[in-house]
């Protein structure tokens, strides 16, 4: 029986349709990696081509490791996290987390998020959009996990908080909080 890490997800609901949905569960043992900083994550996702992988996440990675964020354009730049088809992103143990990440699932199929704490990422950039609502609101470009034109994405026992930086601490501009 597959273990935790190379788990697909259950065959009820949603995840069972269509085959099911088993990310990079059938991974081969040299397509399991652990990863503990960003460095070493952005390997992860760049080796294997279309082959399975699972990517097991220990400890906190934060995606600005390298120092914080000059611009949006940085932000989206080294805090991306691209997840390919058969795809299993997966935390060990209670405290593996990710910080400062934006997880994107685009155009992929076969993909599992699970056993992550997310804290959001704050866009360093937001931008006013004075059409948005009746009296206009900042607008920002990051998610912790973002999925579009996709199929067969499990996302499960994961959890999201914007603390430390939660809005009550950040600047108002406009009238919003920014």
């Amino acid at each position: 029986a597959p273990g935790p890490v190379n788990q697909p997800a259950p065959a009820d609901g949603w995840a069972g349709q269509e085959s099911g949905t088993r990310g990079g569960s059938d991974a081969a043992a040299a397509d399991i990696v652990t990863v503990s900083n960003a460095a070493e994550l952005r390997a992860a996702l760049k080796r294997g081509g279309a082959a399975s992988r699972i990517i097991q996440v220990a400890g906190t990675i934060d995606m600005a490791e390298a120092g914080p964020f000059a611009s949006s354009a940085d932000q989206a730049g080294r805090g991306a996290i691209r997840l390919p088809s058969n795809t299993t992103l997966i935390g060990l143990g209670d405290n593996a987390s990710l910080i400062n990440a934006h997880v994107r699932v685009a155009n992929a199929s076969q993909v599992i998020i699970r056993n992550l704490h997310f804290r959001n990422p704050c866009d360093v950039g937001p931008t006013w959009d004075p059409a948005d609502g009746a009296s206009g609101n900042w607008n920002s470009q990051f998610d912790s996990i973002a999925v579009s034109s996709s199929s067969h994405v499990w996302i499960d026992h994961n959890s999201f908080t914007d603390a430390p930086q939660t809005d009550d601490k950040l600047a108002v501009e406009n009238g919003k909080v920014k």
